[in-house]
């Protein structure tokens, strides 16, 4: 049962942009859309997930898994004159990816690969680049990348762009929380950033602790709207496991705590189209269950019939060491 949680957790994402393409008042169920998450950062490899729709009025176990991974598909990507033709990985030929980048991939993706054996689940399927070709195909700051997939009769397609530069903040350091004599063992990590007045930006983050996989919060993106050219003072907060649902009353949600040692912090740029989603996506998933909510519509940038994002990352990993 504990494994079987740890499943469901890390499918999450995934059918959470499956279930959100539009919102229907008949809540008639959708059907035949593609669901596609992909990423491209400087210096690492693009990979790419496809899964089916999933309706979010049927229950979901286990046996759902089987149907729920696309499988078959051509992926392709489109960078200045060349095309890069990504390769399948499922249980048939995982063991042809290097492990280093098993590892990377699984903690990026927010689980631990050791929990499944050392290896990505059965039912996965992961496209990505060949290893077997060199040099390695990785993203580049600066660069615009087409992706092109044709599956289940349907030709999806998508540009996104990694942001020419990436950002680090000036300093960190650790706060105490704000009410210490009731959490003694909780702490705030606050850095002072310097954002660029020339330009308009997005950011997005991811934190990890120790050797545990990325994890991001309920609010991962935010724009420079209001410290345009600024230096500023931030609060990073922690970030939760896929799934969870953070009680707002929990005064301890995004603190650290003492038994974090290594305190890890990625802070990229985006494009647009890339904030929009993200920034669609968590204000619907945050108005759900409330009375007071209000449906957001969830902007994606895929053409052709599916719903999700083909997003680009400039990233810049700071490390905070508490001994």
């Amino acid at each position: 049962m504990h494994t079987l949680k740890k499943i469901l957790l890390f499918c999450f994402v995934i059918i959470s942009i499956s279930c959100e393409k539009e919102f229907n008042m008949k809540l008639k169920e959708t059907s035949n859309i593609i669901a596609v998450e992909g990423k491209i950062e400087n210096d690492f490899p693009p990979y790419i997930l496809l899964t089916n729709s999933f309706s979010i009025y049927k229950d979901f176990n286990i046996n759902s898994l089987t149907n729920l991974f696309i499988q078959g598909a051509n992926i392709s990507i489109f960078h200045n004159n060349d095309t890069i033709h990504l390769k399948e990985y499922n249980s048939t030929n995982i063991h042809e990816m290097p492990d280093s980048f098993q590892v990377e991939l699984a903690e990026r993706l927010g689980f631990d690969i050791a929990q499944f054996g050392g290896s990505f689940p059965p039912f996965v399927s992961i496209y990505t680049i060949d290893f077997s070709k060199m040099p390695l195909f990785v993203g580049e700051l600066g660069q615009t990348y087409g992706l092109e997939i044709k599956v289940q009769d349907k030709i999806l397609t998508a540009s996104t762009s990694i942001p020419n530069r990436t950002v680090h903040f000036d300093s960190l350091w650790l706060e105490t929380h704000p009410n210490p004599a009731k959490f003694p063992d909780y702490y705030q990590l606050t850095g002072i950033l310097s954002d660029n007045g020339s330009t308009t930006d997005y950011y997005r983050y991811a934190t990890k602790v120790d050797e545990e996989p990325w994890l991001v919060s309920n609010s991962s993106v935010f724009d420079d709207v209001f410290f345009n050219g600024k230096k500023f003072k931030i609060f990073i907060p922690k970030g939760n496991r896929f799934g969870d649902t953070p009680d707002p009353l929990d005064e301890t949600v995004g603190y650290w705590n003492n038994q974090d040692s290594v305190l890890t912090f990625k802070l990229s740029l985006i494009d647009r189209p890339h904030y929009d989603f993200w920034r669609t996506l968590e204000s619907n998933r945050s108005s759900q269950g409330s009375p007071f909510g209000s449906f957001v519509v969830v902007k994606s940038n895929i053409q052709g019939g599916g719903v999700g994002i083909w997003g680009g990352y400039a990233s810049y990993t700071h490390h905070f060491y508490r001994f």
